[in-house]
């Protein structure tokens, strides 16, 4: 692991970059969940959940993470745009590939 001054050298210069350290793993991993959470950061976008817990069309990783649930096989596909997003869903509908 490195020490403070060791990861501040590598996030220096980036713009919008913050430093925070975390006592434990756990305390890390639930501030990167809640971060994503409110699309502070991850990968935005439409998504398209075809098979999950409660299939449909999503803005966002985190809202998207929460579709799929627990399902062992998920199938998600992103999409350019809502128009894009709602088209996939309802061509999958129709062909009878969407499931939970």
């Amino acid at each position: 692991m490195h020490n403070r001054a060791q990861t501040k050298l590598q996030v220096d210069g980036f713009k919008g970059n913050c430093f925070k350290g975390f006592a434990d793993e756990t305390s890390a991993q639930a501030a990167w969940e809640h971060a994503q959470a409110c699309g502070a950061i991850g990968g935005n976008g439409w998504w398209v959940v075809l098979e999950g817990d409660i299939p449909g069309v999503y803005y966002g990783r985190a809202q998207t993470a929460h579709a799929v649930g627990a399902h062992r096989d998920p199938v998600i596909e992103q999409a350019r745009s809502q128009e894009e997003a709602l088209q996939k869903f309802c061509c999958a509908c129709m062909e009878g590939r969407v499931s939970t």
